[in-house]
């Protein structure tokens, strides 16, 4: 019978690989230096500390869709390494474990680089995009399940401990009194690029330290809450905090559910008063709601971008701008076209992941891309047993978290975002749950 916690666990039949002249490299060793590598890089980023004053982010902006030589090689070396690992342990047999659902999507966001504005970005980061996403997937399948979220595990805590000490001893790791933005100054970013994305990371690191201690009864992991939560509100983030509150308290009711024969009822139940909820804040409150929704400045300037992004898909509903294609990709960008406004030229995305879908790949890709992390994903956790409990209601909490953030911020299907990886990480668990279950049943 399967353990309700996730304790480490290397892989079965893990094998080597041995050179000519004797020497070996154990396998689950070497992938647990790939995967934190590979971990930390896509949630930091190339440059740490980086320059944000304005001088700086204007000439990032104008060199846009020339790519960084250095992250490319970085992935693909990776992307080399872990194949080419997979492959030795039998990947061919290993094909069906990747989602199908993922599969079309990526297959989908081909056919629009075909008509892109401008196909040679749109392939390029497409590429970038799908190695992030296959790397992953790789990983899982040659370090296992429960090996994979303790190595996520003690990659986050690096990150929150490494990222609240040079708040303290690194100018760089606060947002400095350069920024364009007022409201930035004095945030903590720590090793991060932006605050938001240190809030939201953060968060996720919560969810993951919560069920941790859940399952351990650990000092280690009470003491990383505690760290996290210093951390997170030092960031002065507003929307992460709310967003780890909702679906942190949802993946404890999970975890509470999972224990109950008729949790799906339950659930469902629990589902139709939240939105009921819901639905009757939003006719008492509709007038407001209406007024905050037709003013450009509101949500940061948030509505007047997806105005924006309504207009171009009005005209473009099948396709889009093709793949990474709408923003940033120089003065053949729709946006030019669109506007005149300099801040509204040099966004960097939608806002909103759920837009930036419909905006780049049209509505069939918007089809695709819920089918792939919405509608597949809630069949999975409603499916799920009650094993791997603790793991399970983790995994729940951060899928939550990241189909939320989607709603302001851009993570789905782009290239190397950090929430997109915790995202991915919640598919590529729930999918090697499910193959080794198959395959030890």
């Amino acid at each position: 019978m399967q353990s309700s916690t996730y304790a480490p666990a290397l892989p079965q039949g893990s094998g080597a690989i041995t050179h000519q002249t004797g020497w070996r490299i154990a396998l689950p060793t070497l992938l647990d230096y790939v995967m934190v590598a590979f971990m930390i890089y896509v949630f930091v980023g190339g440059q740490l500390f980086e320059d944000r004053s304005d001088e700086s982010l204007a000439t990032n902006f104008t060199t846009q869709g020339q790519g960084d030589a250095f992250r490319q090689f970085y992935y693909f070396t990776i992307f080399v390494v872990v194949g080419f690992i997979t492959y030795r342990r039998g990947a061919l047999r290993k094909l069906k474990y990747y989602p199908l659902t993922i599969n079309l999507m990526t297959a989908w966001c081909l056919v629009t680089v075909f008509g892109a504005i401008e196909p040679a970005i749109a392939f390029r980061r497409l590429v970038l995009s799908s190695i992030v996403v296959y790397t992953t997937f790789n990983l899982f399948i040659s370090v296992g399940v429960q090996r994979s979220i303790e190595l996520l595990r003690y990659t986050l805590a690096f990150l929150i401990l490494a990222s609240l000490i040079s708040v303290f001893i690194v100018p760089g790791a606060v947002h400095p009194p350069t920024e364009s933005d007022k409201a930035l100054v004095g945030a903590w970013k720590g090793l991060f690029f932006h605050k938001n994305i240190a809030a939201a990371m953060s968060a996720n690191a919560i969810i993951v330290f919560v069920f941790s201690f859940i399952s351990r009864r650990n000092v280690f992991d009470a003491v990383m809450i505690v760290v996290s939560l210093i951390f997170i509100a030092g960031t002065l983030g507003k929307t992460a905090p709310v967003l780890l509150l909702f679906s942190l308290g949802m993946g404890l009711f999970y975890y509470y559910l999972l224990g109950f024969p008729q949790r799906r009822l339950l659930y469902v139940a629990a589902n139709v008063v939240i939105f009921g909820l819901l639905a009757l804040f939003v006719l008492v409150f509709q007038d407001r709601i209406f007024s905050v929704l037709s003013d450009p400045e509101s949500f940061t300037g948030r509505v007047a971008i997806w105005d924006m992004v309504f207009r171009y898909i009005s005209d473009n509903p099948f396709t889009g701008a093709g793949y990474g294609s709408f923003w940033q990709i120089g003065t053949s960008s729709p946006v030019n076209q669109m506007t005149s406004l300099s801040w509204l030229i040099h966004t960097s995305h939608s806002h909103n992941g759920f837009l930036e879908l419909l905006a780049t790949t049209g509505f069939p890709g918007l089809g695709f891309g819920i089918l792939a992390l919405v509608i597949v994903p809630f069949s999975k956790f409603m499916n799920a047993d009650s094993s791997f409990r603790s793991m399970k209601a983790m995994l729940y909490g951060i899928w939550l978290f990241a189909l939320l953030f989607n709603f302001m911020e851009t993570q789905i299907f782009t290239r190397d975002r950090q929430i997109w990886l915790m995202l991915i990480i919640v598919i590529s668990s729930l999918r090697s749950l499910e193959y080794e279950k198959v395959k030890t049943g």
